[in-house]
């Protein structure tokens, strides 16, 4: 908030261009505001929680990184044929 934004209003600071040209589109603004409101309304510790769960979860290997977008669990990717390796 600046001097010149009165309290209880947010302002919206400008100066990426790229962003700026996104949220000309009233739709795309409307759901990023909208996701803005639903995180701030979230509890952060329940947010920071689900984070280091995921960092847990994630081990470094394409398996993992595949488990965790796909919710299946790292037996049943093998199961199916495995994810490989990054550099495959």
């Amino acid at each position: 908030m600046t001097e010149d934004t009165p309290a209880g209003q947010s302002r919206f600071v400008r100066g990426n261009d790229h962003l700026d040209r996104l949220l000309t589109d009233p739709l795309l603004a409307a759901d990023v505001a909208e996701a803005a409101q639903v995180y701030l309304e979230q509890p952060h510790e329940e947010t920071a929680q689900g984070t280091f769960a995921s960092m847990r979860a994630l081990d470094g290997s394409l398996s993992a990184s595949v488990a965790a977008l796909t919710g299946l669990p790292p037996e049943r990717i093998e199961q199916l044929g495995g994810a490989g390796d990054w550099e495959a």
